[in-house]
């Protein structure tokens, strides 16, 4: 084998740019392979870890203050419950800002405030309390970048502010992230809490968390149905407890649901260094063959001496695999250097602290994949050799004469003769060219996803809300139904939507799941909701289901489905199959008609209320306030809060993809330029003895690319312009996505078409500053 590596080792010296170019593209192909596998393979992990340390509550129930007693008595008799406990969460929705916030703009959000110092067991808090004062608070985890420990943040009651010490951070698995429920858990101290309550009582809904954990390996989803059985029919045994507030929610839901947005954003990064993974083997591919065609006559040597095709194939295969490898294992290595950076960027969107240690199996599997891959391509691009006769190499092959047509003579070009010159390149060597154009254009298409995916998931109105489906009306206020005729009233209202919550029990044959459902009074108004098929219910007798809760119950558009709830058991049409990520993707869809068939009664409703054109909240919030001692809220900014730090987790994926896309221009611009200087050598100096500038060669060389840059990224921008959903779709359709509304905007195609050129340009610029050191001289007496 010593010869084999003999073979390798030279063959690596006269392709170090190759070489380097490949360790590279492996290095970065292999960080972000291992980083999002890595990342989805450990969050389940991560929140059962995070879950185990704070006793995590199998079933929630929020419930006003008055019921909280004779419910967690009446449930915790249930079969399965071997935990329960009781805390205040006092529910307020106001206003909060940063006190070091310039601006002074406020942000509204819906709050659970509960005392620090009060004791828990379930649902821990995991934080020393014991040093903690009345004017320190504790945040949950998911705003430690907006609220570092040492802030103060202000918080709004009527005319009076209220300021608190940011002491710490609590990390709630159950409410990690506001994605999925967008509630924030906040503690202050008992007497603090009971200070607020007695000045500001009438903005608080007070109330408690009712908590319930099963034994070690319970079936969460079972016991969740127990008890919500039992509570279902605890509270059709009084009219009043029919109709309070309430939030029911599961562990298993919530994981999901915490962990979605965490995927999302981690199936597209692999899709990344999948892409530059797939330029490596081109550029591989691309390599081999120049190598083998510039070495024709030392292929006829070895081969003459008795080497065989297989033997030379093993050594091409052996330096190029030995370079994936070592980038590949520098990869892995520099992720693992990362984790703090990456536990940042999992905590902005998840809401908890990446708490795993570094995976050596997925670090094995990215390390053995690289390494495979490129030998694959390296033995069928290697496959030349069997079709070249020994008789061929040693005259140097047939490309010792070009045959092809001479499309720009320069007797009868009329452009400069760098142009010229340029120009009978481009059209001269079109396998070259070729393979430029393909690698231009995979990386413009990951460019442009990356914008689109910024722009779909970055700003307010975009696809996060469509997949949650978040209503963005310009007012929210929770009233009876008394208060729509007072609404409509005002001149400057322009649509109402009433809204609320249930969650029966959904039945189709022999399968049955509790299913949280949106309920509107007309499904006309809603804007945000992404239908796979059919349409959104418009009588009381139809409902629409998520394509996972379809799933889980068997059932599609057109099958009849039973809902339970207490002792009301009624049918209904599907009529459409949505998408959603908030509760795990299991949604339903009801009309406010066709959930009153089985809900006793539903007095209490959120009003969506939409302004005329070039209205808004502040032009209509005092007036609405005349009519209702509820808390009018802006929902733009409500919204803003719940969505900003996975905006601003995307806008960091979107960076480094950019990084990643520029240093892949370079090092193909640096391979193919440097490889050109070498190749082209002998002409460069024979063109400089006919009396061609230094100059005029640089920017022969220079041009030469550019043409097949240019159409690479238009070409790629032709694709990735009306393809962007269906490019992100698949990337997401291993995590039960299925459509993705996604554009690429138009100042991301300018970008991409001026960066790519300007980087091809520069880098093209520096290597060929290379051609002045060509002396004609020293070549002739090389010769």
């Amino acid at each position: 084998m010593y010869h084999i590596f003999f073979i390798a080792k030279n063959n690596a010296k006269k392709q170090k740019g190759d070489i380097i170019t490949l360790v590279v593209l492996s290095l970065l192909s292999a960080f972000m392979l291992y980083t999002g596998a890595a990342v989805l393979t450990g969050l389940s992990g991560l929140m059962e870890t995070s879950a185990d340390e704070h006793n995590t509550s199998h079933v929630y129930y929020w419930v006003p203050e008055a019921f909280s007693e004779e419910l967690d008595e009446r449930l915790a008799q249930v079969n399965g419950v071997r935990e329960h406990e009781t805390n205040h969460a006092d529910r307020i929705v106001t206003q909060y800002r940063n006190a070091k916030d310039n601006s002074g703009e406020w942000s509204s959000f819906d709050f659970f405030v509960g005392a620090y110092d009060e004791t828990r067991t379930i649902n821990a808090l995991g934080v020393d309390t014991s040093a903690l004062k009345d004017n320190d608070i504790l945040l949950p985890y998911y705003v430690k970048m907006q609220f570092p420990v040492g802030d103060t943040i202000e918080f709004k009651f009527g005319d009076d502010v209220v300021s608190y010490n940011v002491a710490g951070h609590v990390e709630d698995p159950l409410f990690a992230s506001p994605i999925n429920i967008s509630i924030y858990n906040v503690y202050v101290s008992q007497s603090e809490l009971d200070r607020l309550i007695e000045a500001y009582g009438n903005s608080f809904v007070i109330g408690e968390s009712v908590k319930f954990r099963g034994a070690e390996n319970v079936d969460i989803y079972g016991l969740r149905d127990d008890l919500w059985d039992v509570y279902q029919a605890w509270k059709s045994e009084d009219a009043v407890r029919a109709n309070c507030n309430e939030l029911e929610v599961n562990w298993l839901d919530m994981k999901g649901g915490g962990s979605f947005m965490t995927q999302i954003v981690m199936a597209i990064f692999m899709v990344f260094a999948l892409i530059i993974m797939v330029i490596a083997m081109i550029i591989i591919s691309f390599s081999i063959r120049n190598f083998i065609e510039r070495n024709m006559k030392n292929t006829g040597i070895l081969e003459a001496a008795g080497y065989k095709t297989s033997e030379l194939s093993l050594a091409i295969i052996a330096e190029n695999v030995i370079a994936a490898l070592l980038g590949s294992v520098a990869g892995v290595a520099l992720a693992a250097t990362a984790r703090t950076a990456l536990g940042t960027v999992v905590a902005l969107i998840c809401g908890l602290p990446w708490n795993q240690s570094y995976n050596y199996l997925v670090a094995g599997i990215t390390v053995a994949w690289s390494v495979l891959l490129v030998a694959i391509v390296c033995v069928v691009s290697t496959r030349q050799y069997s079709r070249i006769s020994v008789l061929d190499c040693l005259k140097g092959g047939i490309n010792n004469h070009n045959f092809k047509r001479n499309f720009f003579p320069f007797e009868n070009s009329a452009a400069p003769i760098p142009v010229t010159l340029s120009l009978k390149e481009l059209f001269g060597d079109r396998r070259r060219n070729i393979a430029l154009t393909l690698i231009i254009v995979i990386i413009a298409i990951s460019t442009n996803v990356g914008f689109a995916m910024v722009n779909t998931f970055g700003g307010q109105t975009n696809a996060i809300l469509k997949l949650a489906g978040l209503e963005i009306p310009n007012v929210q206020v929770t009233d009876t139904r008394q208060l729509r005729d007072d609404l409509e009233n005002i001149d400057l209202v322009d649509e109402i939507l009433e809204y609320y919550q249930a969650d029966p029990t959904l039945t189709a044959g022999d399968n049955s799941a509790v299913i949280n459902c949106d309920v509107y009074d007309d499904t006309s108004l809603v804007k945000n909701n992404m239908i796979i098929e059919g349409r959104l219910p418009k009588t009381e007798k139809e409902i629409c289901l998520t394509k996972k809760a379809a799933k889980q119950l068997g059932v599609g558009v057109g099958d009849i489905i039973y809902i339970d709830y207490g002792d009301k058991h009624v049918d209904y049409l599907i009529t459409g199959l949505d998408q959603k990520i908030n509760h795990m993707g299991l949604k339903g869809m009801l009309t406010d008609e066709g959930a009153l068939r089985f809900l006793e009664n539903q007095d209490t409703v959120m009003y969506y209320i939409y302004t005329k054109e070039g209205f808004g909240y502040d032009d209509v919030a005092d007036e609405i306030s005349k009519y209702t001692s509820s808390s009018v809220d802006n929902s733009a900014k409500i919204v803003t809060e719940t969505i900003s730090t996975v905006s601003n987790s995307m806008y960091i994926i979107c960076y480094v993809i950019l990084a990643v896309t520029a240093m892949i221009v370079v090092f193909v611009e640096i391979l193919l330029v440097r490889s050109k200087i070498i190749r082209e050598r002998r002409n460069y100096g024979i063109n400089k003895a006919l009396g061609f500038t230094s100059g005029q060669l640089i920017v022969q060389t220079m041009i030469s690319n550019i043409p097949s840059i240019i159409v690479g990224v238009l070409i790629g921008s032709a694709i990735s312009a009306p393809a962007a959903s269906e490019l992100m779709s698949v990337a997401l359709v291993f995590f039960g996505m299925e459509k993705i509304e996604a554009s690429v905007p138009f100042y991301g195609i300018v970008l991409t078409f001026i960066g790519i050129l300007a980087v091809a340009l520069i880098t093209s610029l520096m290597c060929s500053l290379a051609i002045r050191k060509v002396d004609p001289v020293s070549l002739l007496a090389e010769e």
